[in-house]
């Protein structure tokens, strides 16, 4: 059988727990439709969503919609990576 990210959550949730993350970002708003829910009983922890339009070839743009990271630390979870490029670009 093949994992699911679903399935790799409450994992996550536990790593949150233990360090100090705190603040969950999405770099769309397919994965924080699909994903934030599953976040929200964790206290005091920033839910980021952000808007993604694509440029010219395989350029990406991410824009914060919702949400403020300065000075959290910060896991960006996606519910599809290709080649990394969406993550990079939220993660500046």
């Amino acid at each position: 059988a093949i994992a699911s990210l679903q399935t790799a959550i409450p994992l996550l949730k536990k790593k949150i727990q233990s360090t100090n993350i705190n603040c969950v970002a999405f770099p769309d708003d397919g994965a924080a439709k699909r994903f934030s829910e599953l976040f929200r009983d964790i206290p005091d922890l920033e839910i980021i969503v952000c808007g993604k339009t694509r440029t010219e070839g395989d350029q990406r743009r991410v824009v914060i919609q919702d949400g403020n990271p300065k000075g959290c630390h910060v896991v960006i979870v996606d519910d599809l990576v290709q080649t990394g490029g969406t993550l990079y670009e939220t993660g500046k």
